[in-house]
């Protein structure tokens, strides 16, 4: 439940600073800064709400999936064993481009978020499926 409060947190803050943002771009930028390319235009606060949803649903299937591997870990140390490789690189990768997404994210970026995501996602399906869900 603290997770998901902190979550919402972090959202509400995104949120409010990408309304100062649109303030500040609209009211405060130079005039060069008011004539760049559409293609360079910042996002909408409706992309930027569907991303940080998007983020929400995936940073809780990486939570659950680490839950599931702590407890695989120390069953496994308990009878000297270690996870296979493969499985700990995986969820190293879901959780540094959960990282990197957030970053992205902060920094309006949402098409590097957009590929951050879609390759947590990658990694969180493999540990998943590891874990038989």
């Amino acid at each position: 439940m603290a997770i998901g409060a902190e979550m919402l947190k972090e959202r509400n803050k995104l949120a409010t600073l990408t309304i100062f943002f649109l303030i500040v771009t609209v009211f405060a930028a130079p005039a060069f800064c008011q004539s760049a390319p559409a293609s360079q235009s910042s996002p909408s606060v409706a992309q930027i709400n569907e991303i940080c949803e998007r983020y929400d649903a995936v940073a809780r299937r990486i939570t659950a999936a680490n839950d599931g591997l702590r407890s695989i870990r120390q069953q496994m140390a308990a009878q000297g064993f270690r996870l296979r490789e493969d499985v700990l690189e995986a969820a190293d990768r879901m959780r540094d481009r959960r990282d990197q997404a957030r970053d992205a994210i902060s920094h309006y970026d949402l098409e590097a978020a957009t590929e951050d995501l879609n390759l947590a996602e990658y990694a969180v399906e493999a540990i998943e499926k590891f874990l038989g869900r």
